[in-house]
């Protein structure tokens, strides 16, 4: 896995700037380390596939729940361990479910038909937040917040 080599960063929140062609240059670098055959052919990304296989990383798919009714999230992504809002169909109630570190979490709104796209979009967005760094912007976020004030007790 290609790691970019970032030169500027956000002051405050310490995230990565990248210019579009810092960008351009290092998806195109992570795309010929992955399947470099998709720079010579373009063609569809298994976007499950690069995410679990590429990065090693774990999805899962949950009504992942927001507390304002005009902001839905369609994913997410769990760089360690933690607590999520999601809706549970089977009690018809809201709960806090746990999820391991390195997990992405797909709303399964992302499941229904016609939302393929949507769904590769939103995949492979989460992933390029983990190709990032992000530990220094994870150690300075609101972990109440990020969790929907989420307890175990």
């Amino acid at each position: 896995m290609i790691r970019p080599h970032i030169k500027r960063f956000d002051s405050v929140h310490k995230t990565p700037i990248l210019s579009r062609w810092e960008m351009d240059e290092y998806t195109q670098a992570v795309l010929h380390d992955y399947k470099p055959e998709l720079l010579r052919h373009p063609g569809a990304i298994n976007y499950q596939h690069f995410l679990e296989s590429y990065l090693g990383l774990d999805i899962e798919f949950h009504d992942i729940y927001d507390d304002d009714p005009e902001h839905s999230i369609l994913a997410m992504i769990a760089f360690e361990s933690g607590l999520i809002k999601v809706y549970d169909e089977e009690s018809d109630r809201v709960k806090c479910i746990g999820v391991p570190e390195n997990t992405v979490i797909l709303d399964n709104f992302l499941k229904d038909e016609g939302k393929e796209g949507l769904a590769l979009f939103s995949g492979l967005h989460e992933g390029f937040h983990f190709l990032l760094p992000h530990k220094d912007f994870f150690a300075n976020i609101n972990h109440e917040e990020f969790s929907g004030k989420c307890s175990t007790g």
